[in-house]
């Protein structure tokens, strides 16, 4: 069965919801609802879209919150190796001499685009600072979003297109630009073979169309269309798709073909795509002359290898809560085997204790069957007592996972029956050991907290701290 998708857009106009799902073999956009956000704060907004996801039809499997194009650096880098380790690598080192922040205030992520016969892979890196994916990050979590994806609105694009090619069964997909015309900007995107080469976001839209004033709007088309052959980003268009829903739109494809010498044909972003009966379309009619290509790309292509541009944070806290499921998964696992199996010992025990003392009258020859029912009886009540101890274990785990700061490794941990911890590990500062053992001190289940020594060392050419923290625990996390 399709998943019940959900995409998210946030503009300075307004905010937008959207559903899809299968009806009668097709996909279909299953629920449309948008709000105005004029003026409001990320607390409106956060109150605003609460309200609306109370509307959606069932309850979303997946949800994509879309980042616009102009919120982040999309940067295409050709690196001479094939292997994926290497790749990861020489992406982030690449982009510390192509983007104006320092690599550890940002979030990139990359897609593969190809690989040469001489060794060279080319990507496309898509890169958001750390703050403005944080925020996008709140208002999801505090509209009850525990799960979304964070991703850049050209790859929706892209999906619309790939959308396109699979509805009319296209067998030779030309590499085209793709331009998604909004109220106040428009969005620029080179495609083929459902791979984005390369998007730019030029600030004027519809309205220049309707002024009648789209000179500038056809320069920066041009430029870039300049920049896109120069720097050799991918294979030579064949032409220009121009998603409007402007009466004006006409008369601007006839110019921008025109002066771009490539063919230019104008689209509507509905082309082909189907709504449920039971939806309200006049939501979608009031979107309008706002672009929504992105939302149904998402929503029609399927999100398969999306580019979650979410901090390192939000994925860690969705480990954790994964693991924390395990855990409890593993430990009742481990009960219900306990019980069969002390349930089975004990059942063995009666019937021994019954037969022993029925026999006890005729001869003494049972009566070291009978010490070792006993013995067996006390390992089992020594080892339940066991148990009992070190039920404790997975939270103080939990604990070090939340108070290890991001840059430290751990590398060791060592409990003795004096309630002695021993923490090993690297850090790449020495103000990050600091930063850790401050965290230890002001924590309730630690006391004691020594820092026995902290060296530079290199691993792997890489400079690092190794370290070495002895801590004392609480009587009270051994409850």
């Amino acid at each position: 069965m399709k998943k019940a998708i959900t995409t998210i857009k946030i503009t300075d106009t307004d905010i937008r919801l959207f559903q899809s799902g299968k009806a009668q073999d097709k996909d279909v956009i299953t629920f449309c609802d948008t709000r105005p956000t004029a003026s409001c704060s990320d607390e409106d907004i956060i109150k605003l879209l609460g309200e609306m996801l109370v509307f959606l039809p069932v309850s979303p499997d997946e949800v994509i919150f879309l980042v616009p194009r102009q919120s982040v650096i999309v940067k295409q880098m050709r690196l001479p190796s094939h292997k994926h380790d290497e790749i990861d690598d020489m992406t982030g080192l690449q982009l510390v001499n192509n983007i104006l922040y320092p690599v550890e205030d940002v979030v990139y992520k990359y897609h593969l685009l190809g690989q040469d016969s001489d060794g060279y892979s080319r990507v496309l890196a898509v890169v958001i600072h750390k703050e403005a994916s944080r925020r996008y990050c709140r208002i999801m979590q505090g509209a009850g979003i525990k799960d979304g994806k964070l991703v850049l609105d050209s790859l929706g694009i892209l999906g619309w297109l790939a959308y396109q090619e699979s509805a009319y069964k296209a067998d030779d997909c030309q590499p085209v630009v793709l331009l998604n015309i909004n109220s106040q900007h428009s969005e620029i995107c080179f495609c083929q073979n459902k791979r984005l080469f390369f998007s730019r976001s030029i600030p004027y839209g519809e309205d220049s169309l309707r002024s009648g004033d789209t000179s500038e709007l056809v320069r920066q088309i041009k430029l870039s269309l300049e920049t896109y052959q120069k720097e050799h980003l991918g294979p030579a268009v064949k032409g220009i798709l121009i998603l409007s829903t402007a009466d004006e739109a006409k008369v601007f494809g006839e110019r921008l073909g025109k002066e771009s010498r490539l063919p230019a044909e104008i689209l509507d972003p509905l082309n082909d795509i189907f709504c449920a009966n039971s939806m309200d379309r006049t939501v979608l009619r009031t979107c309008r002359p706002a672009s929504i290509t992105a939302e149904l790309g998402f929503l029609l292509s399927g999100t398969k290898s999306l580019m979650n541009l979410a901090p390192e944070e939000i994925h860690t806290a969705k480990q954790a809560r994964v693991q924390r499921r395990q855990w409890a998964k593993s430990l009742l696992l481990l009960f219900m085997v306990a019980t069969l199996s002390l349930s089975s010992q004990f059942i063995d025990i009666h019937k021994k204790r019954v037969y022993s003392e029925s026999l006890k009258r005729e001869t003494d020859r049972l009566k070291p069957q009978l010490k070792e029912a006993r013995r067996k009886i006390q390992f089992v009540e020594f080892f339940d007592r066991k148990l009992k101890n070190y039920s404790f274990i997975p939270d103080l785990i939990d604990e070090l996972n939340r108070l290890t700061p991001e840059e430290i490794s751990l590398r060791m941990l060592a409990l003795d029956q004096q309630r002695n911890l021993m923490i090993q590990g690297y850090a790449r500062t020495h103000s990050g050991v600091n930063d850790f053992q401050t965290r230890l001190i002001q924590s309730s289940r630690f006391h004691d907290v020594d820092l026995r020594f902290a060296t530079k060392r290199e691993i792997a050419n890489m400079p690092v701290m190794d370290f070495k923290i002895v801590s004392q625990l609480n009587h009270n996390c051994l409850n």
